[in-house]
């Protein structure tokens, strides 16, 4: 694959009652106990959830019932049963075709717009969805070229851990100021409308 994705979302701007949130949310869970609180012996519930549970012999769990449930009829061929069987219309397999194309186009690269950074001259195509999240799409040339990203690698760092190239973002944020890249997309996507 020659085109590597990457997603920017910006999460300095949290949620100043999440950790409120949280807290409460493990609060309400009786069975789990914190990190921060070991289980008292007299804890009966934490007693309870650490003894394995024993199932009578020749009963069958009522999960693994579902997930091994072969009632269904297969499709011939031994395809799965959400795998689509294989298009013998040629009318059927063009339109197939025309629709994957359309998906394809309307996931993958509308609304992109090509940015150049200004430190290092790399190009990317970048689509902003709105102001928390940020789509650039990276070719193995700008992946390759882009200065930070050589600088990690030369520090024997993995560029796939690391969320963005800060000058990127800046170049990103210039082009928003200039308006070349728009902050949220006028239009809507192809499909919807």
């Amino acid at each position: 694959m020659t085109d590597r994705f990457e997603i920017e979302v910006d999460t300095t701007k949290a949620n100043e009652f999440w950790h409120a949130e949280v807290e409460e949310n493990l609060r309400r869970r009786p069975n789990k106990r914190r990190k921060d609180k070991p289980p008292s012996s007299h804890d009966e519930s934490a007693q309870r959830s650490l003894r394995p549970r024993r199932r009578p012999a020749g009963s069958i769990d009522a999960g693994s019932a579902r997930a091994h449930d072969d009632e269904r009829p297969r499709r011939p061929g031994g395809r799965g049963s959400t795998t689509p069987a294989p298009v013998s219309d040629p009318q059927r397999a063009a339109a197939l075709r025309e629709a994957t194309q359309r998906d394809r186009e309307r996931y993958l690269s509308w609304g992109l717009q090509p940015v150049d950074c200004r430190f290092c001259h790399v190009s990317v195509l970048v689509r902003k969805l709105g102001p928390g999240h940020t789509s650039v799409q990276w070719s193995s040339e700008a992946a390759q070229r882009c200065a930070y990203f050589a600088t990690v690698r030369e520090a024997g760092g993995d560029t796939a851990r690391i969320p963005t190239c800060p000058k990127l973002a800046d170049s990103i944020d210039h082009a928003i100021a200039e308006g070349i890249l728009e902050p949220v997309p006028s239009t809507p996507p192809p499909g919807d409308g």
